[in-house]
């Protein structure tokens, strides 16, 4: 009975939750799309709106109205039919066993390996050293010039010793920047510049907070493919993000994305682990492109219209919709 009820409690969750990511994310593009929407930072808002939104919904409508009847896209689980199908079925006992038990695997694998990520950044701090500013002088002084401009809280400087090209941003209260002997002792003044441009923007951002909300819902709605595929998105866009506050810092524009190209070059792919909380100057060849067409637009803050009433016209009608009417 237990097994029952919890196999049609979480089917239920699922059918809820997955058509209110689809319902916000049919919006949301077309929001995007009708008005142009391009700059990083408003994306991000606007694609975080089918991850986060849709798991409030069924609680708060239920908590606010418990009398109400069900949701009404619930009516897709009566089409589906699916508890008639498994009590029909002649093995629909073992079935409900064998389910439920994959479900709580799953689940605790998901929560375990979340757990694992966050701590393994926890841990970054005690693990690596400080940069000495009499060993290495030059770090010290771009990051100087970067946060005159940038007026941000100042990040501890952590030195990796391999040799691999690392430079990643990391930190939830106190920033960091994790740095390898390979970039300082390799890179050029403007490379070294660019990279510690973009972790400050990546600092300025709080997108160390940003890569938690996406790693904590990523493997909490494992079962939700809407939320798996706006993932990758949100991270892009996130370090487009960067990519423009890093220009506003002062590197010249075309030097900025010389540099984007020449470190992708001799990049080795290492990172460290979890990609989504700690911030890399680069994460993949693959989104090499998408930076540099952006980087080379010209004044990309003026060209986009204002988003703020567009956003927020855009969570009205979701939260009407999904908490009172679907």
């Amino acid at each position: 009975m237990y097994e029952a009820s919890l196999l049609r409690s979480f089917n239920i969750y699922i059918v809820e939750n997955l058509s209110h990511s689809i319902i916000s994310l049919i919006i949301v593009i077309a929001a995007l799309s009708i008005f142009g929407i391009r700059q990083p930072a408003s994306r991000i808002k606007f694609l975080l709106v089918p991850v986060i939104l849709p798991a409030m919904a069924a609680p708060l409508y239920y908590l606010i109205s418990p009398d109400r009847f069900g949701l009404p896209v619930l009516d897709v689980d009566d089409w589906l039919n699916i508890e008639a199908f498994i009590e029909r079925s002649t093995y629909a006992v073992h079935a409900s066993y064998i389910f439920t038990f994959i479900i709580l695997t799953v689940a605790s694998f998901v929560l375990f390996k979340g757990i694992v990520s966050l701590a393994a950044v926890v841990w970054l701090p005690r693990r690596y050293p400080c940069v000495s500013s009499n060993q290495h002088p030059q770090i010290y002084y771009i990051l100087d010039r970067v946060l005159k401009i940038a007026h941000t809280k100042r990040p501890l400087i952590l030195l990796y010793p391999g040799h691999d090209i690392l430079c990643c941003a990391f930190g939830f209260r106190q920033p960091y920047l994790l740095v390898s002997k390979g970039a300082l002792e390799s890179l050029s003044d403007d490379d070294l510049e660019a990279v510690v441009a973009h972790e400050v923007g990546h600092i300025q951002r709080w997108d160390s907070w940003l890569g938690f909300i996406v790693l904590t819902f990523r493997n909490i709605f494992f079962f939700n493919p809407v939320v798996l595929l706006l993932c990758s998105p949100i991270l892009k866009n996130a370090e487009l993000a960067a990519d423009e506050l890093a220009l506003s810092f002062g590197p010249n524009r075309l030097s900025y994305v010389e540099s984007l190209v020449r470190i992708s070059r001799i990049w080795s792919g290492f990172s460290v682990k979890n990609s989504s909380v700690t911030c890399h100057f680069i994460r993949g060849r693959a989104a090499l492109k998408s930076r540099v067409l952006y980087a080379l637009e010209e004044n990309p803050m003026v060209t986009y219209p204002k988003t703020n009433w567009i956003f927020s016209g855009t969570l009205v009608i979701l939260i009407i919709g999904l908490f009172f009417i679907c």
